[in-house]
């Protein structure tokens, strides 16, 4: 009988986690990048296995793309100006899930259906690696993406 139950619920977030991957918004790629020194937001949301981003204010002000826009994995992109504060909310659709950027001190965990924010300066050029720290299922070695820092 708890076997049968363990697999029922199994089953239902198996469901949701499909449903949300296929009804998640998708925007198109942004063509302005913000000038250095401004505070930019940047709203996401993260599910196995991957960071899509899903707005920007101000409008314009960081580029950022998926690719492939659809499907389970995906590399985000997201470029800012070096200078800018940058104020991440994440938020999980499925399953806990964690967010490292390890150049910027920034590693949190994020429970299923919580947005959380992380705040940091993009102090440094370069291009830097953001991940997902806690396992997430199969597919967890994929789930991570680029932040680009541009002078």
């Amino acid at each position: 009988m708890k076997r049968l139950l363990a697999l029922s619920i199994i089953s239902a977030i198996t469901l949701i986690a499909a449903y949300l991957m296929l009804t998640a918004p998708s925007l198109p790629e942004q063509t302005r990048i913000s000038q250095s020194g401004e505070n930019v937001v940047i709203d996401m949301t993260t599910r196995q296995w991957r960071f899509d981003v899903v707005g920007v204010s101000p409008s314009g002000s960081a580029k950022f793309s998926t690719n492939p826009p659809e499907g389970q994995h995906a590399n985000t992109t997201i470029t800012v100006r070096k200078g800018d504060t940058i104020i991440l909310r994440i938020k999980s659709l499925d399953v806990p899930h964690g967010f490292a950027l390890e150049e910027f001190g920034v590693n949190v965990f994020n429970p299923p259906g919580e947005t959380v924010e992380v705040k940091f300066v993009a102090s440094q050029t370069g291009s830097f690696t953001f991940f997902c720290t806690v396992f997430c299922g199969t597919g967890h070695p994929n789930h991570k993406g680029t932040l680009i820092v541009q002078s």
